[in-house]
């Protein structure tokens, strides 16, 4: 079972926070990027569409109107409003439950997916009196007198659960006079309390729904400040009801669900657009939804008129429109910022009958002083050392490279004190110790830790510059203070010092963490494996490169007999290179 261990985060590394926070977009994108062209795949819908009245009789009934008071109690309160339809053709209903008494007008529109009410509409209150609905000026801190000139509020349509934007001040008064409230509100929504009618859907499967189920590497490029460019991470997908090809894909910043549907006689995947996720951590309404980017590249506020974004399937892999810009936040206030924003989206689904043990056998076990995750927790404020939490791991031996072992999956491992919320099954840190005095760890292999929703490959300086064509006796001349990883055979351990990882994507740079106040963890970022047995075989450090044979991996870690349409690492003796075939 995980450690009863409570981790506090640290705030920040270069480039992303591993504390999650709203992040602000970069601005624009590349139009004349290869490849980058106009989007003209038409939406396709896989079932019937209800009549439009049909659709819009299904509001009528019972809502918990939820608001933030601004008047007398300064807290959140809720009470129960009635819809009564009153024109299905026009989508007009009539709201009563008001504190004042009396009823408002506000209209439907299932298409757009909007309940729009119209401001300085006049009722009666209990009192016999006038009595207004209007929207009230707001300057970030507090209502001003009078009102806002704004013909409407226009609330989100999710589900039968109806969002307004947030900072709207909703007002019944005796407006023009105002002297008088009866309720001054704010963050203001309405929940549907009635029972779903059971609509008629097919009850038999989709045939070949299924396949879309699984395990997804996410490419994307990022467009946030702490995220932009060519990005690699992980997204799951899940079929929620086979008779209507509904799917859940997981795998957001905040645990959002964003949900979709795959029609696989068409061979598509639609995400409608503006569909309403939840509240995050700060208690602010979050949206998918899809933003425009205008002939310069310039992406454009709010959120699109796209009914949806529509992937074509072809095998286990999606690829979505390149210039649909996926957004996670809240349209009718992006001031917030993002959790979420990128385009070029494409998922590649990682092939279920694939066998990440071929060509490696279990070896021994290893107690694991982690010098690459652990640093960046924290507990009570006080930073958490390698040594402080050692773990036991198991370890594999390849069966194909002489002197070459691999930590498997050792952050989902027993006792392993990283939360499980920030970690996957599949992870691996391959390393060498053909030359046990300069031990390299294989960079490019996803550890099973995440970064947000980043994959984190664990490095080292000798690994990561062997990579790029250095030499042995380059990195230790070139590199000021570099200290070399080693193995000693006598006490079974290997010592990894100057720890770094970065990101699939990002494997130019060599990141080490810092704390809330900005300073470095570096000098805490150092590895020990200690062995429970030892290795007899050793290859000779003085072994002919040119005359070893080649092996190829791919980027989780795994032998591949016949590299094709992809990165690879490449190993020859003690030579270590990525290639792309």
């Amino acid at each position: 079972m995980k450690s009863h261990f409570t981790l506090a985060l640290a705030a920040a590394v270069a480039l992303c926070a591993n504390a999650e926070s709203r992040q602000q977009a970069v601005g624009r994108i590349s139009m004349e990027a290869p490849g980058f062209q106009q989007k003209t795949t038409a939406l396709t819908i896989s079932k019937k569409t209800p009549s439009r009245a049909k659709a819009i009789q299904k509001f009528a009934g019972e809502y918990e109107w939820s608001r933030y008071d601004m008047l007398d109690y300064n807290k959140t309160l809720t009470s129960t409003l009635e819809f009564t339809l009153i024109d299905a053709t026009t989508g007009e209903f009539q709201i009563s439950g008001w504190p004042c008494g009396g009823s408002m007008t506000a209209f439907i529109d299932p298409e757009a997916a909007t309940m729009k009410i119209k401001t300085f509409q006049k009722t009666r209150d209990m009192l016999g009196e006038d009595t207004y609905f209007y929207i009230k000026d707001w300057d970030g801190a507090s209502y001003a007198y009078g009102t806002k000139e704004q013909e409407w509020t226009v609330g989100t349509i999710s589900g039968k659960n109806i969002i307004f934007p947030q900072d709207e001040i909703w007002t019944l008064g005796n407006y023009p006079d105002n002297w008088m409230y009866w309720t001054v509100t704010s963050e203001n929504r309405f929940t549907f309390m009635g029972e779903d009618e059971e609509e008629e859907l097919p009850s038999e499967p989709i045939e070949g729904v299924d396949a879309i189920a699984g395990e997804y590497e996410y490419n994307f490029n990022g467009l946030l400040n702490n995220m932009s460019g060519p990005q690699v991470g992980s997204l799951t997908i899940a079929v929620t009801n086979a008779a209507t090809g509904e799917v859940s894909i997981t795998g957001w910043p905040q645990n959002f669900v964003v949900t979709g549907t795959f029609n696989p006689t068409a061979g598509t995947l639609t995400i409608p657009n503006k569909q309403y996720l939840g509240r995050d951590a700060s208690g602010d309404d979050n949206y998918f939804y899809l933003k425009g980017v205008n002939n310069e590249g310039n992406i454009l506020s709010g959120a699109n008129s796209e009914a949806a974004t529509v992937g074509t399937v072809n095998g286990l892999t999606v690829t979505f429109p390149e210039l649909d810009i996926w957004a996670i936040g809240d349209f009718n206030n992006e001031a917030l910022g993002y959790w979420w924003l990128s385009y070029r989206n494409v998922l590649n689904g990682v092939d279920p009958n694939f066998d990440p043990n071929e060509g490696w056998e279990d070896f021994c076990t290893a107690v694991f002083e982690d010098g690459w995750v652990l640093p960046s927790y924290n507990i009570d404020g006080v930073p958490v050392l390698p040594a402080d939490m050692p773990w036991t791991v198991n370890v594999q031996k390849s069966l194909t490279e002489e002197g070459t072992y691999r930590l498997d999956n050792p952050y989902t491992a027993e006792d392993c004190p990283i939360p499980a919320s920030a970690v996957k099954d599949g992870g691996y840190i391959v390393f060498s110790i053909a030359d046990p005095e300069f031990v390299t760890v294989l960079p490019g292999v996803f550890s099973g830790a995440m970064n947000s929703t980043n994959k984190i490959c664990c490095l080292n300086y000798g690994g990561f510059y062997m990579a790029k064509g250095f030499t042995k006796e380059e990195i230790i001349a070139g590199i000021e203070g570099f200290e070399p990883s080693t193995y000693d055979e006598a006490t079974h351990i290997v010592t990894i010092p100057q720890c770094g990882f970065n990101f699939p994507g990002a494997d130019d740079k060599y990141y080490t963490w810092q704390d809330q106040s900005g300073t470095s963890l570096a000098d805490n970022m150092n590895t020990k494996l200690t062995l429970s047995r030892g290795t007899s075989a050793i290859s000779n450090v003085e072994v002919d490169d040119a005359n070893a044979p080649v092996v190829y991996y791919n980027l989780q870690g795994m032998r591949v007999e016949n590299p094709a349409n992809g990165v690879f690492i490449r190993v020859q003796g003690s030579q270590v290179t990525k290639v792309a075939k």
